[in-house]
């Protein structure tokens, strides 16, 4: 892990806390130098209703966000970059099949500049899809939860070298574990490791933290 690491990381959760109030209006916009000016927003989804954005910084600087927008009865994750500190952004990107509820996507980079949205497909399963090219190309969304369970509340962090997904499911009715699978390229993931009452986060310097509930 370099020694650019962490002020990247805390920019990123900066920009994720920015992108998502501004994009839940409809626009998003980027900060001046100075702390208490902001630029005039700008529109990242024109037309189109926003909401559960999320941000992440790429190795090379530019800012790439994930949102839901909504077009009853479905909904579509789309994706945009922006390589001028948010002045302007790219066209939005559908990053999910037709006919499909996809909602509440969770981003991540790695060092490299790979990119993973993972998401919640139809209510019912955890997809991921990853772009190896800077968010031009996507692969075909894959589903990580297991078959037949309902799977909700997905995240996705990093460590700078591998992805890890997390995800609550159901059975029965009960909610009751939390299942984790990673890939260090987004396009191959291992196995699924039960993890009873855990949660995942990434600390802004890079580590990911744990957190457990205990029942005794």
């Amino acid at each position: 892990m370099g020694a650019e690491r962490p002020p990247v990381r805390a920019r990123s959760l900066i920009l994720a806390a920015f992108v998502g109030l501004i994009l839940s209006l409809g626009a998003a916009s980027a900060a001046h130098a100075a702390p208490a000016a902001w630029a005039p927003a700008v529109d990242v989804s024109p037309g189109q209703p926003g909401r559960e954005a999320v941000s992440a910084v790429a190795p090379d600087g530019a800012i790439i966000a994930a949102w839901t927008s909504d077009s009853s009865p479905d909904a579509a994750i789309l994706f945009a970059t922006s390589h001028d500190d948010g002045a302007s952004w790219s066209a939005p990107v559908n990053l999910s099949g037709t006919g499909a509820y996809d909602a509440s996507p969770r981003i991540a980079v790695l060092d490299d500049g790979t990119i993973t949205v993972v998401f919640a497909h139809n209510f019912t399963t955890v997809q991921a899809t990853t772009s190896l090219d800077d968010g031009a190309s996507w692969s075909s969304p894959r589903t990580l939860s297991s078959p037949g369970v309902e799977a909700v509340y997905s995240t996705v962090v990093t460590d700078g070298d591998t992805f890890i997904a997390s995800w609550s499911q159901y059975t029965g009715g009960i909610l009751y574990a939390l299942d984790v699978s990673s890939s260090s390229d987004g396009l191959t993931w291992g196995p699924i490791t039960g993890r009873p009452r855990h949660r995942l986060r990434a600390h802004p310097d890079g580590h990911l933290v744990e957190r457990q509930r205990r029942t005794d």
